[in-house]
């Protein structure tokens, strides 16, 4: 795989797995909600975490949440570095959008500084 790293717009990537090709334009639209739907899963379990109260979840159950969703924001950060215009926006709009249900949800304030 010689790739330039350059963003770059295309339709044909592998995407974590072998398993995992985009090899056409419908491929491509089902990866990119396949990510809309990790994003807002990973967001889900990091909020799900900490609105939990510890007396409902012993420490296992907390590692093991922690763990999928670090191992799910790893598995974005890869698909991000593909540099797939495409994937890139795909995964960018999940968290925004993630994030924004997720404050309204839990009335959440975010401030920039």
């Amino acid at each position: 795989m010689n790739q330039p790293p350059v963003f770059h717009f295309g339709a044909t990537e592998t995407i974590l797995f072998d398993l995992w090709k985009i090899d056409c334009g419908l491929t491509m639209v089902l990866s990119m909600a396949v990510i809309l739907i990790v994003s807002c899963v990973k967001e889900f379990l990091r909020v799900y975490r900490s609105v939990l109260p510890e007396s409902k979840m012993n420490a296992a159950g907390s590692l093991f949440l922690f763990a999928i969703q670090t191992f799910l924001g790893f598995s974005l950060m890869a698909i991000f570095m593909l540099l797939n215009v495409w994937l890139c926006l795909a995964v960018v709009i999940g968290e925004v959008f993630s994030n924004l249900i997720v404050g309204i949800a839990t009335k959440q304030r975010y401030e920039l500084c």
